[in-house]
This record gives C-alpha cells, structure tokens and sequence, in this order.
C-alpha cells in the first residue's frame, strides 16, 4: 500500500522499490543505487560496503524540495557493521557534499550511531549538537528510526524508543543542494564497512506507532532468512583466470573470476572433496581487484568461501573462467573486504 510522505525506499536490489503515486495522480516511480568502488550486492541483494559506497540515483533535488516544504525528516534503514571500531564519524546514509556540510547524516562512531541535521542553530555541518545513541554489535543487524519535526528528535533501534531530544531545534530553511549516499562521504574520505538495505526516507515526522510498525515490517521481511554454510580453508592456489581488462566488459561494471584451488587445511565447516573452484571479485566499478590478480599458483591463502548456488545475486555478473577441471564445485569467496562479521 501506499506510505505517505516517502521521499526515497530502496529495500534491497532485487525489490521494485517503487514509490507508489500521490492520491493526486502523478507517476510512481522507481529509485535505483549504483555501486561505486568496492561496492557490490550481497546474498540478500543488500549493499555489501567498505572501501565503497552507493549512489541514490537522481533523488538528491526531489528529496531536497521534499523536506524544505514540511521542515519534517524521518531516516530509516537496517544496518549490520562490520566492526564497531570504524569512525569519522564512518557515513552509512548522507545527504551531503563534504565532511563539513550537509543537510543530514546518520553515521557510526565506534560502538555508537550519530545524527547530525541541519538548521539555522545546529549550523551547516549540523554539529551544534549532534545526536549520539545506541550500542552497535560488529556483524548484528540494528534496524534504526531516526525521525524529526522542529524542536523534537526521536530515534528508535528495533523498535524501541532510544532517544526523545529537544537539544535540536529549527527548521531547513538553510539546506542546500546536496547529494544522498550510502557508506561514505561524496568526497570518499569518511568510508563506513558493512551491510546495509532497508532504506527509507520520509519529508514527515513518524508517531511512536508508525515508527515501531516500520520495524514489525522489517523483521517480518528478514524472519524467513537462513545462514548458508560457509567453509574457511588454507587453501594452496593451482590454476587462475587472468582478470580481463576493464574496458572489455561492455555494460558491465564488475566481473568474477574463478580460480581453482587445493583445499590443505579445512578450519570451519566442511570441504567438498580435495579440490574446489572459487569465484573472486576481479573487477570492481571499472577497475581490477589488485589483490586477486596478484596472486600466483603454488601460493596458500585462507578462504571463507560458500556455495556459488547460495548467492543467486551473482547469476546476472559476468564470469571468466579458464580454469581446465570445470566439473569441480563452484564456490564464491566472501572474505572479501566488507563481508567479514556479516552473512
């Protein structure tokens, strides 16, 4: 059904996450993310981040008009970090341009969440004060509200209350054009690693009903999620596939190559046999992933890697692979950067 007031709704990359039309007619229409440097979608179609950010597509003048009209705001999204010692504070959603200016930010200080807004009297960087709450757990999902009308901040963490604040005051009268992102500044120097779907932005305030309601739907949504089994391995490499140029991939702005390797040590779950294929990251936003291309046969590294057929996200990625033993199980390296703490 219809939400009202929702300004940007990105569930995950796989969902439609279509903003429904206004009673008053108007098209509905469709908000997308692309994925820039390390960046790429993980088994739940989630933002998997670090060293990466996404981009809302075309959202930034819609959202800004949206809000300035109410001086209303509501922030919603579902996080998983990868580790609680990250600061910056590290940017997981931000309306912004530069580490000094923004329209709003929610981000992570260690173990802690801050909101900064901005008004006339909390200034353009939105510091004057910024809101600090909550207690972040390295690889646990935190579903956060954070919602705003002139004079009285609330946010909420899985539904519950944790904040009711009148420190912040004013409406946006002062907001500029800014850019909303996801996992870092627009100036790629405040990068946040970790997981992260479920994001709504309203231009209206959320009653404390409306609020826990939006975490009944989130957890409805992930209750039906199972871990997959993964398997972590000292693991000699035997064969490679060069990783292509860049410019050769066409439309594409990734691509996976599949090394075969020597299982010789198994240190968590259960190995398939002796030998197994393992599909790795290769190019990533138009540029090669420097640390698997400079790996050489005969070199033992330690994987946690799961089943190719457990991340039905990658069915769409293109996939070299020159390896000569192509009936060995396929499997997809997941101790790439941003997926440690987080299944």
């Amino acid at each position: 059904g219809r939400v009202g007031g929702l300004v940007f709704a990105w569930e995950n990359n796989n969902a439609t996450n279509l903003i429904a039309p206004s009673p008053r007619g108007g098209a509905g229409r469709s908000c997308r993310v692309t994925a820039v440097g390390s960046a790429y979608f993980g088994r739940f179609y989630d933002m998997v981040l670090a060293h990466g950010a996404c981009m809302a597509d075309g959202a930034d003048r819609e959202l800004l008009a949206a809000c300035r009209k109410t001086n209303e705001l509501t922030v919603e999204a579902a996080l998983t970090p990868a580790n609680v010692t990250q600061g910056g504070p590290a940017r997981i959603v931000t309306f912004s341009r530069d580490p000094g200016s923004r329209n709003f930010t929610l981000g992570q200080e260690h173990d802690k969440l801050i909101f900064r807004l901005r008004t006339p009297r909390t200034g353009g960087n939105g510091t004057n004060p910024q809101t600090v709450f909550g207690k972040l757990r390295a690889g646990s999902m935190t579903h956060v509200v954070v919602t705003y009308r002139p004079g009285l901040l609330r946010a909420y963490l899985d539904g519950k209350k944790v904040v009711e604040s009148k420190a912040v005051q004013g409406d946006f009268r002062n907001w500029t054009a800014q850019h909303l992102l996801f996992g870092d500044e627009w100036t790629r120097d405040r990068d946040w690693a970790g997981r992260l779907e479920g994001i709504c932005v309203f231009n209206r305030f959320l009653s404390d009903t409306e609020a826990r309601a939006r975490y009944e739907l989130h957890r409805a949504r992930v209750a039906e999620r199972k871990p997959v089994a993964r398997l972590t391995a000292r693991c000699r490499l035997l064969e490679v596939t060069p990783v292509p140029d860049p410019r050769t991939l066409q439309q594409y702005s990734r691509g996976l190559v599949v090394y075969c390797y020597e299982v010789r040590k198994v240190l968590e779950g259960r190995a398939p046999g002796r030998k197994l294929l393992v599909a790795h990251w290769g190019v990533l936003d138009r540029r090669v992933v420097e640390t698997i291309r400079q790996r050489k046969p005969g070199e033992d590294v330690t994987l946690s890697v799961e089943r190719f057929a457990d991340h039905p996200e990658l069915e769409s990625e293109r996939r070299f692979n020159d390896c000569e033993e192509l009936d060995l199980p396929l499997y997809y390296d997941v101790s790439t950067p941003g997926m440690t703490g987080a299944r």
